[in-house]
Parts: structure tokens; C-alpha cells; sequence
């Protein structure tokens, strides 16, 4: 009698369990879920960083008899199995990684499956600023050209919403946005209430949305948009950019005190939050896209690059610029994710 075994239901790597789905390519490495901005540490990633190493379990609860003999084996790195466990070792060189089980009962009937990890050297997080509601077209084109382009290239990006344009009374800006979420590719995150910068004060100073204003404007502002977020959307905003990158001391106590933020961008190093630094840049200056400057300075050492970009200001001309850096970032097998990727991964 055949023993009816499901292989990895549950494959076990340090604080998460890794549901497989999906199959990668080298030439487009995507860290692809179908979950939500939700995710709690049991969710998956199926990501490792070369020469890094990780358990692998298969559930016994899943096999009816223990009479059951396991072979495990990899098409690339290393692996040493014990029994329903095994360790694997990335190699040293970017790379999707097949690791395949065989296990054979006392009948010698057998079964095969496969996990798959991506095996990264730097991870890149798009940061895309400033989208807000278009009357004309709902979504911006410029968004919507990249939201379609994201999508295309099978890669991650995140967008920074401003605030009160989920304030505008219209459903079909909310289901659109829903949608985006829902695909997996995008992440939405907190880009402040009313993006305002260079304003005046009364004592005539300069102010910017997060600079130079009061603990008070500062708190109503950011939770304005955390609370539309979950309002209109159904989602908890996760990362926060302040607007034009300007913070102060006060935005400090308002991040640190939120317990939704888990990521901030460009943000202060102080913070009790994970500060995605800004290594580099796509954009030469602000808005404009420039491959030849990108690819010159491009400092493949670094663990990941945040990248600020700002799609709805490109023309075709700068856009084509894009394109040839993430395509170029693809030649380099880096692993695109979304801001509360990194953070569960640095969690490990």
C-alpha cells in the first residue's frame, strides 16, 4: 500500500516557515508572494544570501508511517541531510537553487519534490515618491506606467502615498489601489499627509511637512495616513519617507512611539526602526534617470540599495533611462523586494 505523503507542507528555515508556490528565474530574480502587508514572522521568504546557510525540515505530521527513507540533494551549493532535516549552503555566486527530496517508503514506492530558493548577493528596494489621485485618470499615468511596468518585468518596487488623496470621495481610486496590493508586487507606504515642503510660518522660517514643526503636527499627520490606509485600503502602512527626506528631532519621537512603522526611509539612525540608508541613486539629479552615471558609480558591495525614484514626472525619454538600469540590475542578479521584505528578512 502507497503511503500518502504531501513533501513540504511546511519547510522550516530560521523564524519563518516557507510555503513553496512559485518557480524563479536567474535572468529575473522575484521574491514573489500571494500574501498581504500583513505578514507575521511565520510567513515565507525564500531568499538566502550567498555563502549563508539554512535549516530545511520536512513536517512529520505528514507521513502516516516512519518507515521512510530521505534523500536530499541540490543543484547548485551544498547540502548535508539528517534524516527529515538538512542544512543547505548557498554558493558563493547569485543564483536560483533547486533543493530536491526523495524519500522512498518500505515498499519502495517514492516521491519527489523540490523547494526553491533565490540565492542573492544584494537586494534592491525601488522607492517610488509621491502618488496621489489624478482627476483625468484616477491613477497618474506616470504611476500607472510604472505600476504596469513592475508588473511586466516580474520585479518588486514600493510607492510612498501621500495622505489626503485617500481622502477624495471615489471608489475607484480605493479598488484600484486595493488591486495593486492584492498583486503582490508593490508595497504602498506612508509618504506623509500633505507632502507640504517650503512652507512659511508665522515667525516667517522655513517648515517642511516632518521639519521644523510641532510634535502635535507631526503625530496627527503621520497617523492621518496610517488611519486612511486601513480605513480605505484594509492595510496597515509599514514604512514611512518623509517628504523631500526632511526630518527633524520631532519626527524621531513621532516614529519611534508608532508601532506600525517598522521601516523608515533615509530616516534617522537613532531610531528604533530599520533605517533603509541611502547608498545611492537612479536619479541624476532629482527626476532624472541617467544610466550612464548609475552604472559608472554603481557599488555592487553594498547588502542592498533603497533607490528614490520619481516616475510621474518621467518622460519617455527618462523612462527609457529606467529601464536600461533595471535592466542592467538584472544582468547583476540582484533580488528586487518590497520595504517589509528587507525588514522580515533582517529579522532573521
Amino acid at each position: 500500500m502507497m503511503i500518502n505523503m504531501q513533501i513540504f507542507h511546511r519547510i522550516a528555515v530560521p523564524l519563518f516557515i516557507v510555503f513553496l508556490l512559485f518557480f524563479y528565474s536567474c535572468e529575473g530574480l522575484r521574491l514573489h508572494t500571494e500574501m498581504d502587508f500583513t505578514l507575521t514572522p511565520s510567513d515565507s521568504l525564500q531568499l538566502l544570501k550567498i555563502n549563508e546557510s539554512t535549516e530545511i525540515e520536512l513536517n512529520p505530521n505528514d507521513f502516516s508511517d516512519s518507515n521512510i527513507t530521505v534523500t536530499w540533494s541540490a543543484n547548485t551549493g551544498m547540502i548535508v541531510g539528517h534524516g527529515l532535516t538538512a542544512i543547505y549552503t548557498a554558493p558563493s555566486e547569485p543564483c536560483t537553487a533547486i533543493v530536491q527530496t526523495l524519500l522512498t517508503d518500505e515498499y519502495d514506492s517514492t516521491i519527489m519534490d523540490s523547494l526553491v530558493i533565490i540565492v542573492y548577493k544584494q537586494l534592491i528596494i525601488l522607492k517610488a515618491d509621491d502618488l496621489i489621485y489624478s482627476s483625468g485618470y484616477t491613477i497618474p499615468l506616470g504611476f500607472q506606467r510604472f505600476i504596469d511596468y513592475v508588473e511586466q518585468k516580474k520585479i518588486m518596487a514600493s510607492i510612498g502615498i501621500i495622505g489626503n488623496s485617500l481622502e477624495i470621495d471615489n471608489d475607484d481610486y480605493f479598488t484600484i489601489l486595493r488591486d495593486i496590493i492584492n498583486d503582490g508586487s508593490i508595497e504602498i507606504w506612508n509618504h506623509g499627509f500633505d507632502h507640504k515642503l517650503n512652507g512659511v510660518n508665522q515667525n516667517g522660517e522655513t517648515y517642511h511637512e516632518f521639519w521644523n514643526t510641532s510634535y502635535e503636527h507631526q503625530k496627527e499627520h503621520l497617523e492621518k495616513t496610517q488611519d486612511l490606509a486601513r480605513e480605505k485600503l484594509g492595510i496597515s502602512l509599514r514604512a514611512f519617507g518623509a517628504p523631500g527626506n526632511n526630518h527633524d528631532s520631532v519626527t524621531l519621537d513621532v516614529i519611534n512611539e508608532n508601532d506600525e512603522i517598522k521601516i523608515w526611509f533615509y530616516g534617522n539612525p537613532e531610531s528604533n526602526k530599520l533605517i533603509l540608508e541611502r547608498h545611492y541613486n537612479i536619479e541624476f539629479p532629482t527626476s532624472f534617470p541617467d544610466y550612464e552615471e548609475f552604472v559608472d558609480n554603481y557599488p555592487n558591495d553594498e547588502e542592498y540599495l533603497a533607490l528614490q525614484i520619481h516616475p510621474n514626472v518621467w518622460d519617455d525619454e527618462r523612462f527609457d533611462q529606467f529601464n536600461l538600469i533595471v535592466d542592467y540590475l538584472i544582468q547583476q542578479k540582484v533580488a528586487f523586494v518590497t520595504p517589509y521584505q528587507f525588514y522580515r528578512l533582517a529579522q532573521r
